[in-house]
């Protein structure tokens, strides 16, 4: 009797533990739960709004030029901006961002920099290098606007 009951109390303990919902490891991870929403293997923003191409091109440039950003090309005839790299921590990594714009879309790319340029995409743990690019992709995104549409692979 004495081990039926024991085997029951083990059972039901395993079972209550085992429906314990997991919590972040660390605050990194709630806010980027957070503040973004993009689907894993993301590589492409785009924002989406009411304005012409022309428009689209004067406010990323202005944006760009807010936020410290160094414009490296900018092309008015087919309305793509590329940025010089911007250090995104306190060490030699990069972020360069490349914008194509249409009437009613901004698309957004980015280019993580270690020893050579690299695609931007969502995908790598918390913390990691291409998930900060990425990151910092979305919070520049945000500024352009609010309603923003994910590309995936």
């Amino acid at each position: 009797m004495k081990t039926i009951l024991g085997l029951l109390f083990v059972l039901i303990s395993v079972t209550a533990f085992g429906q314990v919902e997991q919590y972040p490891q660390s605050d990194e991870e709630v806010n980027t739960k957070a503040i973004n929403p993009a689907p894993k293997n993301t590589y492409k923003i785009l924002v989406k709004n009411k304005l012409t191409a022309a428009e689209n091109f004067e406010i990323v440039g202005r944006t760009l030029v807010e936020n410290d950003f160094v414009i490296d090309i900018k092309d008015k005839e087919f309305m793509t901006i590329k940025t010089a790299a911007k250090n995104i921590d306190k060490t030699t990594r990069g972020l360069r961002l490349l914008f194509s714009m249409r009437d009613h879309e901004i698309s957004i790319t980015g280019q993580g920099t270690l020893a050579s340029f690299s695609q931007t995409i969502r995908k790598g743990q918390g913390g990691s290098y291409l998930r900060l690019c990425f990151e910092r992709m979305c919070d520049f995104a945000t500024k352009l606007g609010s309603d923003l549409k994910y590309v995936t692979y």
